[in-house]
Order: structure tokens, then sequence, then C-alpha cells
């Protein structure tokens, strides 16, 4: 990569931007995703959808909801290893215990954790 850098000036300023090319980089510590079969941690708005009316809110799920965020609806199936997120014509689906969808840029779910019990959900603006 050194020869490389010393030919091209483009790509030896894109190095010196990109700050993971930094010889001594090393990527941040993630947070572990929660035990699958312990318990779902508490989510700040419990079960009420309607504090996502602003886009921003985190619930629990435990089978099906419509979510209205942002000005979105969203219909949302939790399943043991699966949640499934229905608005207008989209249909997404995500497997495993975390991961998030986009609708453009009017929203974002994040799958905080899930379960056999339901998905702890986080919606923020897009």
């Amino acid at each position: 990569m050194p020869e490389l850098t010393r030919k091209d000036p483009r790509l030896k300023a894109a190095q010196d931007d990109a700050e993971q090319c930094a010889p001594d980089w090393k990527p941040p510590e993630e947070t572990p995703a929660p035990d699958p079969s312990g318990p779902l941690p508490e989510a700040a708005d419990g079960k009420n959808t309607d504090a996502c009316a602003d886009g921003s809110c985190e619930v629990l799920v435990t089978s099906h909801a419509n979510v209205t965020a942002n000005g979105l609806t969203v219909d949302i199936t939790v399943e043991e290893q699966l949640t499934t997120f229905r608005s207008g014509g989209s249909v997404m689906q995500l497997g495993g215990q975390s991961g998030e969808v986009e609708f453009g840029d009017d929203l974002k779910i994040t799958i905080v954790a899930q379960n056999e019990e339901g998905a702890v959900l986080e919606f923020t603006p897009g």
C-alpha cells in the first residue's frame, strides 16, 4: 500500500481521510447482543406504541402491532426468529436477534433485542 499511495496522491489523500486505514487503528468494541435465551431488556416506552408518534421511541412488540411513527404506519409481526415490517408496498424481514430497517428518509427501526417473548424495537426519524 505505501508504494501505491506514493504513486497516486488521490489514493494517499483517501487513505489519510480513512481513519480505519491507520496502521494502529482497531475497530471499536461492540456491545454484545443480549443472550437470546435470557430476558429482554426493558423497553423505555413499554408497549405504548403511541409514544412513537414523533418518530422516536423504544417499544416492546410481543406478536403484532401497528405503529405510526413520524407519519408512517408500519405493521409489525414478531415471531421467535423473524420480524416482519410492512408499510405501503414495502415488506422487510429480519431474522435473528438484531438488525435494522429503513423506510426511506422517514424512519429507521432497530431491533434492540429479540427472543421467544417478542422484540424490543427502537424507532428513530430517518
